[in-house]
């Protein structure tokens, strides 16, 4: 059967190995004749998949496992173990209803409708297949192979089929395969739901009893209940007080809005399932597995292993999104006077009454949390929380600010964070989140340095430090000194995101009271006293691009001129609902657009995919791209977004700048060129991104250049390369480049400007700041293409006449062509050549200055073996060789087989006569046979 396969099943497997099946035990009900199976162990595997509802058994209590399985029973088995594993959803009625008709015609009896309509629904069956389903109104018997194809095409959509076929060519019998088959049954005996008889034959004609597809379904089913856990990716969160609704697009196609609120959901920091995190902590783009009923979250698991740490057993991950981090000192009268450790001052806030607590992972009451806190045998009492804030708006703007979470673990490690200002060879200085302090941590004589979980030493921090704006979190020991120091790139804490935006309406400058702002709630003008005694005032400077440190009266005048009269603010309180600070910019998007706010990072760059954005060795963000780059400044209001002279030298200044230095013309088009052929280069960038990775600017600093030589003209100091797809870079060669050759001494720029070497293969290289230092020629400048008789494989590929042997790469390095047999593997051209009955001619291509074979094409000119089938449908024959080798040759149209010198054309008569006899071949120039010879 070759199935019309339009669509594969709607369903994701979890990358988990199936050769272990579920475990098996005995149970209390079994059939009539469970004693009647093929093995032994047949009787447990049969009981449980039953009793999982996966397979059943006839009306008379028998389950008859030496029967062969049918079409419709492979449609209900499978049917039922997609839907008892979870992985899919019930038939809806109203959908099979509209398949009635075609079922009805096709004979499909009634048990069998509901499962036959949803894989005709899915589009894994084709109406027309149900034609061999049934024969005058009997089930037909399945044959394995076609078990494997409907199987394989389901787990396709997670597993990859590996186009070499490995497991599916390790079978002796693997000639029988057919082209349309193959793939999947590679999948399912690579996943260890398959496997062949004791002559390690697949059998693939053979008809499957029903014992046999009970082991099929107690291999498939883990792989399905496995993947059938609500597993996907967070696109979108909305915080309403203390709900969080999370859109969630799940890894079987769905996309929900699913609501979940701390206190009522258990939130998990990695698959464990051992350390409780607030759902705060949940960020888009997370990967979480959900336990949810009625879109109500209970439980919630970040899909990242569970990771020891040698400080303390808590993931940096589930102390980067709190809004305090802190060592708690006292608990008393439900107020907490804890060390901050991102201002490193003493505080006091207030317990809300819904307070939730949970300490070391598991939740506990208020009365707990003190008690273990006071009797703490520990040095420190680390904590992270997260705030309510109750806005007062209906005279001025006051607020409360409250604990609403509180998790804290028992330990001896201190956790301090900052912003890194510098790094020393003794410590790092970090700025406190108010910005107003530095401090400075030392290490400890075994401190060690981790960038994204994993060890750098300190060299590589350093370095670090000087290619962007990191964060830190470090883990001191009870002197005080870091043991453990985790370069972040958010902060670990910071409550500046509950922070409102207002716009304002006057800021009034008094130089003997308090000044006055005037913002809006919406609806209304609310007046402030502001007392710059005590308050701190910031405006954004369009020349620094970054917040500056004003008076009152330097305020007053930005919001009137800067600001047209009018401007935003954003406010910030402290735990005791005092205002502390207040920045002032013309726009809503400056508060992100900021250097502050911004990230600053350099790197190589380790992936490039044009829809989805690039990312860098020294950062977990995914930068995407804005439409336009280089982009003049027509208004006041853009001067205010990230902003620089025109890297195309204009003389203008522009928004959005992008530059490429080393080619002489600087866009988002000659980029996306440029990195449309990402495997010929090298290059890193410096990019100032907003917090969700959108690049606001960006300079490439182009490292290495592999392609062919077009041109260079020293006059115009330009030098062009194409790319593999064809793209000219052209280069800026200003700085009159270095040339250099492994076997042309005359190789030197005037060769170059001669066009001498065009069409050359050539690697560049570049300076530092981006500009083309160097050519290099290899000594191979063109792959060879070499042609012959092969007469040895084993010691790699030797050549009649040709005293080069020529190395054999991996099969999956190298391209195979077979011209003249059913395989394209490597293995088989290669016993091909060694075996002294068969003659073959090979073309192939070795790589630049190597000898290995990158890509070969084979043609037998002479066979000789013993016939093992004929088939002349498919206009093939098998032979084995005297060597052992067994080939399946490949028969052209019109092809004429001779027995005793006459020709032949009946296919029985020539598989009867010559099964077990020699036979030779004639092959065409196109390498298939085009006659076969044999006696009788």
């Amino acid at each position: 059967m070759k199935l019309n396969l339009k669509k594969k099943f709607t369903l994701v497997l979890a990358t988990i190995m199936a050769s272990s099946c579920i475990s098996v035990t005995s149970f209390g009900a079994t059939y009539a004749d469970i004693d009647d199976v093929p093995w032994e162990g047949a009787k447990d595997i049969i009981q449980s998949v039953s009793d999982l509802g996966l397979i059943s058994g006839y009306e008379d209590n028998t389950f008859r496992a030496n029967n062969n399985v049918t079409y419709l029973e492979v449609m209900q088995m499978f049917y039922n173990t997609l839907i008892k594993s979870g992985a899919d959803q019930y038939m809806d009625i109203v959908d099979q209803a509209s398949y009635t008709y075609i079922m009805e015609h096709y004979g499909v009896p009634t048990w069998a409708q509901k499962a036959t309509a949803y894989f005709l629904y899915t589009g894994a069956i084709a109406s027309s297949d149900l034609s061999i389903f049934m024969t005058n109104g009997v089930s037909n018997a399945a044959p394995r192979s076609d078990v494997a194809e409907i199987l394989g095409n389901a787990l396709s959509n997670q597993y990859s089929y590996d186009r070499t076929y490995p497991s599916a060519y390790a079978y002796a019998d693997s000639w029988r395969f057919s082209s349309d088959q193959i793939a999947q049954i590679d999948l399912v005996s690579r996943l260890g739901i398959f496997s062949g008889n004791t002559n390690n034959n697949f059998l693939p004609d053979d008809n499957i009893n029903r014992a046999e597809m009970a082991v099929v379904l107690n291999k498939t089913y883990p792989i399905l209940a496995e993947s059938a856990a609500n597993i996907g990716e967070i696109t979108n969160i909305v915080v309403d007080g203390t709900w969080y609704d999370l859109t969630i697009d799940f890894d079987y196609g769905d996309t929900y809005v699913i609501s979940a609120q701390s206190g009522l959901t258990d939130v998990y920091a990695d698959t464990s399932g051992t350390q409780v995190v607030s759902v705060a902590r949940l960020s888009v783009g997370d990967r979480i597995s959900v336990v949810y009923e009625n879109n109500i979250a209970s439980e919630i698991r970040l899909q990242v292993e569970a990771t020891e740490s040698t400080t303390t057993s808590t993931s940096d991950a589930s102390f980067t999104y709190y809004d305090i981090l802190g060592n708690i000192t006292e608990i008393d009268d439900y107020v907490i006077t804890f060390d901050d450790s991102t201002t490193w001052n003493e505080e006091e806030v207030d317990l809300r009454s819904t307070c939730i607590y949970y300490l070391d992972g598991e939740k506990v009451n208020y009365s707990e949390m003190v008690e273990a806190i006071e009797d703490n045998d520990y040095e420190y009492a680390v904590a992270g929380m997260n705030l309510y804030y109750d806005w007062d708006i209906d005279d001025e703007v006051a607020v409360e600010v409250y604990v609403n979470e509180l998790y804290v673990e028992l330990t001896d490690v201190l956790q301090r964070s900052g912003k890194v200002e510098k790094m020393e060879s003794t410590y790092i200085t970090v700025a406190t989140f108010d910005g107003l302090d530095s401090n400075s941590i030392y290490y400890a004589s075994d401190c060690e340095f981790y960038l994204f979980g994993d060890e750098i030493d300190d060299d590589d921090a350093e370095e670090l430090v000087d290619n962007g704006n990191f964060y830190i979190m470090a883990y001191c020991d009870t002197s005080g000194k870091a043991t453990e120091i985790h370069f972040l790139e958010e902060p670990t804490a910071g409550h500046d995101d509950d922070m409102e935006t207002w716009k304002v309406s006057s800021y009034a400058y008094n130089k003997d009271r308090d000044d006055k702002l005037i913002i809006y709630n919406g609806t209304e003008k609310i007046t402030m006293d502001i007392d710059t005694d005590d308050i701190d005032l910031y405006i954004l400077d369009f020349e620094l691009k970054d917040w500056e440190s004003v008076s009152g009266s330097t305020m007053s005048y930005y919001q009137e001129d800067e600001c047209n009269d009018n401007g935003y603010v954003k406010l910030y309180f402290d735990y005791d609902g005092n205002l502390t600070h207040v920045y002032m910019a013309p726009t809503i998007a400056a508060f992100d657009t900021n250097l502050t706010s911004m990230i600053l990072r350099k790197g190589v760059v380790t992936s490039y995919d044009s829809e989805d954005g690039f990312t860098l060795d020294t950062s977990e963000y995914i930068y995407t791209m804005l439409t336009q780059y280089n982009v003049s400044i027509d208004d006041k209001e853009d001067t205010y977004i990230y902003a620089t002279a025109d890297p195309n030298d204009s003389g203008k200044d522009v928004k959005y700048p992008l530059s490429i230095p080393g080619m002489n013309t600087s866009s988002k088009t000659v980029f996306e060129k440029v990195m449309a052929n990402f495997d010929d280069i090298t290059l890193s960038i410096d990019v100032v991104a907003t917090r969700s990775g959108e690049v606001q600017g960006l300079t490439v600093y182009l490292e290495e250049v592999n392609g062919t030589f077009v041109s260079y003209d020293d006059g115009d100091d330009e030098f062009i390369i194409a790319l593999s797809d064809g793209y000219e870079m052209k280069l800026n060669a200003k700085s009159k480049p270095d040339v250099e050759a492994d076997d042309d001494d005359d190789f030197d720029l005037e060769e170059l400007e001669a066009y001498k070497y065009k069409g050359t293969e050539m690697t560049l290289y570049f300076n530092s700041k981006g500009m083309l230092d160097e050519v290099y020629m290899p000594s191979s400048s063109t792959a060879s293409t070499i042609k012959g008789v092969a007469v040895g494989s084993d010691d790699g590929l030797e050549i009649e006449g040709k005293s080069t042997v020529y190395k054999w790469l991996s099969s999956s390095k190298t391209t195979v062509t077979n011209k003249s047999m059913t395989s394209t593997a490597l293995k088989t051209i290669q016993a091909a050549i060694e075996d002294p009955d068969v003659e073959v001619y090979v073309e192939f291509t070795v790589e630049l200055g190597t000898t290995n074979v990158s890509m070969i094409t084979a043609y037998v000119l002479e066979a000789e073996g013993e016939l093992d089938e004929f088939d002349a449908d498919d206009k093939i024959a098998r032979i084995t060789t005297d060597a052992g080798n067994t080939f399946s040759i490949e028969f052209n149209a019109g092809y004429t087989v001779y027995i005793d010198d006459e020709e032949e054309e009946t296919e029985r008569t020539i598989q009867n006569t010559l099964e077990g006899t020699t036979v030779t071949f004639d092959f065409g120039d196109n390498g298939k046979a085009d006659a076969m010879y044999g006696e009788s």
